[in-house]
């Protein structure tokens, strides 16, 4: 069977794609050190960027599937553009890298195709360098589609000492037989030459790179709060590998979110609306909370302003400060990780000033939870952890 390059890459770097045309979304192109040569990627800068030149906002980088997902950055632009602007997620900046066609989001065993080291030695130091981003661990979220899920996985297993947490969406390979594995959805003659040209024909070295070996060696290390989610359709032909994966994770005692998505096959576009319309946007103010990193005036409520000054992790009693700019109504509420609502501090109409309530966790499960305030004019997250 024959496989066809996107144009580009017959006539120029292969780590240099042409630039996606979409708001707000910039073609950067840098000089990678393990690459040896220049490489590109996409960034959204949200409103917010411009409108706070004094914020510094967290970071999604979004991997992308087999084949590149150039075509793909448009719609997910729009998608992260409105739920920043409805509220709906915090305000943050997504970096869509270029990991090759087929790069797997590994270095290769060859060595030629270094996509893992470029992006984790030189594209995320050149965008904290670059950009006002929060450039620590909490401030950075790894999420992917397909060959982008496993990359998300396995990357943020082996670094979970530089992020947030991940997100794997409609993920593979996640199977330990790469070439032969009855359930995949590559076709077997792609699966055999990425098998060849990525991980060197090696099983030992795929298994090794595989977020199902690497979750033994993590399982263990993963620090309290490390957020991690498994998404996939009970339409997608990857859903058996998945399942298969779930388990192997259970046995190792994983703590993660693992949902399954009726009627979506392997599509990108509708897994994310269905999780948009079902509560599940929650997840990145889990992981997020606040949406920057400025500290907020408390002598003078000219804004509102829910206060991270509680205990997190979080206490059996636990104080929320938080203030009021102008006279209206104001709830403050609290979330699990799904987007349930578990309970309402705050149902009342107040006026400016500074307040405060307690927080009694009763019986909740250790894990992460959003804090949620909403005035007439403003709505502000904060993530808060619970550990018993």
């Amino acid at each position: 069977m024959l496989y066809l390059l996107p144009l580009f890459l017959l006539f120029q770097n292969p780590w240099v794609t042409d630039p996606v045309s979409a708001t707000d979304v910039a073609h950067v192109i840098f000089y990678s050190e393990a690459v040896g040569d220049e490489v590109s990627f996409h960034i959204y800068l949200p409103p917010a960027y411009q409108q706070n030149p004094d914020d510094r906002l967290p970071v999604l980088y979004w991997l992308h599937g087999s084949g590149g997902g150039l075509p793909g950055i448009p719609t997910l632009r729009n998608y992260f553009h409105y739920h920043i602007a409805s509220d709906n997620i915090p305000p943050m900046i997504v970096v869509f890298p270029w990991g090759l066609p087929q790069g797997m989001w590994v270095d290769s065993k060859s060595g030629h195709q270094p996509v893992e080291s470029m992006l984790m030695d030189d594209l995320i130091p050149f965008v904290d360098n670059r950009y006002r981003t929060i450039a620590e661990p909490d401030g950075r979220l790894l999420e992917g589609f397909s060959m982008g899920g496993y990359g998300a996985a396995r990357l943020g297993l082996t670094y979970y000492d530089r992020f947030a947490g991940f997100s794997m969406l409609g993920a593979g390979p996640l199977q330990l037989d790469f070439v032969n594995y009855p359930h995949a959805r590559t076709p077997p003659e792609l699966r055999q030459q990425i098998f060849e040209e990525v991980y060197g024909g090696d099983q030992e070295y795929f298994e090794a790179m595989s977020p199902w070996r690497i979750a033994e060696t993590a399982a263990d290390e993963l620090p309290d709060g490390y957020v991690m989610r498994q998404v996939i359709g009970l339409d997608d032909e990857l859903l058996i590998m998945n399942r298969e994966l779930q388990a192997h994770w259970t046995d190792l005692g994983l703590n993660w979110q693992y949902l399954e998505v009726p009627d979506i096959g392997h599509v990108t576009a509708p897994l994310l609306g269905h999780l948009a319309q079902h509560g599940e946007l929650a997840f990145y103010q889990s992981v997020f909370g606040t949406a920057t990193s400025a500290e907020p005036d408390e002598m003078t409520p000219s804004t509102p302003e829910l206060f991270h000054n509680y205990p997190n992790p979080f206490n059996p009693e636990t104080t929320v400060r938080y203030q009021v700019a102008e006279a209206g109504p104001v709830t403050l509420e609290v979330f699990d990780i799904t987007g349930r609502l578990i309970t309402t501090l705050v149902d009342v109409h107040q006026s400016p000033g500074a307040y405060s309530v307690s927080f009694h966790p009763g019986g909740l499960a250790s894990g992460p939870y959003v804090l949620k305030m909403t005035t007439a004019s403003h709505t502000q997250t904060r993530k808060m952890m619970l550990v018993k």
